[in-house]
């Protein structure tokens, strides 16, 4: 299990930038959910 993670985590650094996208929206966007998957996951 650990190497299946280790194969498709997302680097801190991209989740960091998709959180701050969400916060920098200006007060009429509501961004109300987050999905993040990483892109070479085969399923």
């Amino acid at each position: 299990m650990k190497a299946f993670y280790e194969a498709n985590e997302i680097p801190a650094d991209s989740v960091a930038r998709a959180v701050a996208y969400a916060i920098e929206q200006p007060a009429n966007v509501s961004i109300n959910e987050i999905t993040l998957r990483p892109t070479q996951q085969e399923f």
